[in-house]
């Protein structure tokens, strides 16, 4: 049946304008499906974090560290109270953050963090390994070393990690306190001996940290042998250039050993009183052959221990 040009035109109309509207509810009903996909996977989210202990916050935090994402962490633990936690969480928190922050070269706040931990608490040893670690860092040899002897008193002697022991001879060899590098490869090589049977017994069952300490155990090995072969050579050429020189000498048993010291009337020198040894300052030349980014990223490592527990 032929139509009058003016319905054809109207029922064109008509359906354009149908279809337009079908249009416009199937885009309505995409966007609707869309926010409520957002609104539902927001909930869950915000579920989840709801769920979240504290513990576990802080184990997201510290496991952002080991990824490098220092910042994102902390601001993982700005956001929990720590005044509200138990004293376990609360330090937790504060070697957490201490970690963090040393990450992000704030030094002096990470040691605010390392001081707020109970000397109760099981964790201290760790903060005070690591404070001495910082310590060296900024450059505050003596304190650093004052620090790490805590560390190597006979009551932490199945805690003190082997990286200690590298941190306490690179300080001494700082400060060229040569027979304090030779007295820290052997606290080393007595205290690692009677720790080694257990940790591979541990690490054959699988066991994650008893891999890690056997591994530490290897570098910090082979780390105390070039600082003590950079002793020798040190004293050797010390030995060389004396001639015509007044030498210093630092007793140590029945063994005298020499380095040179200052020609200036007043020399600084640096007392240990726990070692009771002496040592020049000012004109030892700084190491070469070990960065403090070595040190570091075995403290990243440990990070993850925290991240673990």
């Amino acid at each position: 049946m032929n139509l009058p040009l003016s319905r054809r035109i109207n029922w064109t109309l008509l359906a354009v304008i149908v279809g337009c509207v079908a249009f416009l509810i199937i885009v309505g009903l995409q966007e609707a499906s869309a926010i409520s996909l957002r609104t539902a996977r927001t909930a869950r989210i915000s579920r989840t974090q709801r769920a979240l202990t504290v513990m576990d916050r802080i184990r997201w935090a510290a496991r952002l560290g080991v990824s490098n994402r220092a910042i994102s962490g902390l601001r993982i633990l700005d956001g929990l109270n720590p005044a509200a936690m138990n004293d376990y969480d609360r330090d937790m928190w504060h070697l957490t953050k201490a970690r963090l922050l040393v990450q992000v070269h704030d030094l002096n706040a990470a040691i605010n963090e390392y001081n707020a931990i109970h000397k109760n608490s099981s964790l201290w040893i760790d903060a005070i390994e690591e404070k001495g670690e910082v310590t060296a860092r900024q450059g505050k040899y003596a304190a650093a070393l004052a620090i790490l002897q805590t560390a190597f008193a006979p009551q932490f002697k199945n805690q003190v990690h082997p990286l200690t022991f590298f941190v306490a001879s690179l300080t001494h060899l700082k400060i060229c306190d040569f027979p304090g590098v030779f007295t820290v490869s052997q606290e080393f090589k007595q205290n690692i001996k009677t720790r080694l049977p257990d940790w591979r017994a541990r690490a054959a069952t699988g066991d994650l940290k008893a891999r890690r300490m056997l591994a530490e155990t290897k570098t910090t090995l082979h780390d105390l042998q070039i600082i003590e072969a950079d002793v020798i050579q040190r004293m050797s050429l010390a030995e060389k250039a004396a001639s015509g020189r007044t030498l210093g000498h630092i007793t140590n048993s029945d063994d005298v050993l020499k380095f040179p010291v200052s020609n200036s009337p007043n020399p600084e020198v640096w007392s240990d009183e726990l070692g009771h040894y002496a040592a020049q300052v000012k004109t030892c030349p700084a190491p070469h052959l070990l960065a403090q980014n070595q040190a570091k990223g075995a403290r990243v490592e440990r990070g993850s221990e925290g991240a673990q527990q």
